[in-house]
C-alpha cells in the first residue's frame, strides 16, 4: 500500500510542477517539457530526475507539502554539477573553433607540454641542406657496403684459433 501512496504522491507532484510551469507566464514564452522529470518510487518518498541537466534529487514529505533535495551524486559534483562541466568545455570548444577560423595556429593543452619554441612556423629545408644531408647517407652506405664485403673476404677465425 505504501508503493501506491508514493505513486499517487509523485502524480501528484509532477502534476503541480506542469501547472506551476504551464500557468501564469506571458504570450510566447518559452514553456518547460511536460516530460521534463522522470519520477520513480523509492522508501519513504520517490526520485526524481531531471531530463534536460541529468539533476536527481529524492523527494519527500515535509510539512504541508514535498521537499526535494539533491542526491549524494549532485552534491559531490557541487554547484556547478555536470552542466557547468559541460558550458566549461562548450567555451573551450568555441575559442578552439575561433582560433581556427582565424587561421591561427591552435593552442597546446596542457597535457602536450610547454613549448620549447617560440617560432611557430615550419621552415623547410633548402636544396643545398638536402644535398648535404643526401651526401652523408651516401657515404654511410658506403661505408657499410665496404664493412660487409670485409667480413665476407675474411671471416672470423674459430674460436679455438684466436689468442687469448
Amino acid at each position: 500500500m505504501r508503493t501506491l501512496s508514493a505513486i499517487a504522491a509523485a502524480s501528484l507532484v509532477a502534476a503541480l510542477c506542469v501547472a506551476a510551469g504551464l500557468g501564469g507566464g506571458p504570450a510566447g514564452a518559452d514553456t518547460p517539457r511536460v516530460d521534463r522529470y522522470a519520477l520513480t518510487p523509492a522508501d519513504g518518498g520517490f526520485l526524481r530526475l531531471d531530463r534536460e541537466t541529468g539533476a536527481t534529487a529524492f523527494c519527500a514529505t515535509a510539512g504541508d507539502g514535498y521537499a526535494c533535495r539533491p542526491t549524494k551524486e549532485e552534491k559531490a559534483l557541487g554547484s556547478g554539477g555536470r552542466e557547468g562541466r559541460l558550458e566549461a568545455r562548450v567555451a573551450e570548444l568555441e575559442a578552439k573553433v575561433k582560433r581556427l577560423e582565424d587561421g591561427l595556429p591552435p593552442q597546446p593543452s596542457a597535457k602536450d607540454g610547454p613549448l620549447t619554441r617560440d617560432d611557430q612556423t615550419l621552415r623547410l629545408p633548402t636544396d643545398e641542406e638536402i644535398d648535404k644531408i643526401a651526401g652523408f647517407f651516401e657515404r654511410a652506405m658506403k661505408r657499410m657496403q665496404r664493412f660487409a664485403e670485409s667480413l665476407a673476404r675474411d671471416p672470423a677465425p674459430e674460436p679455438d684459433q684466436q689468442r687469448l
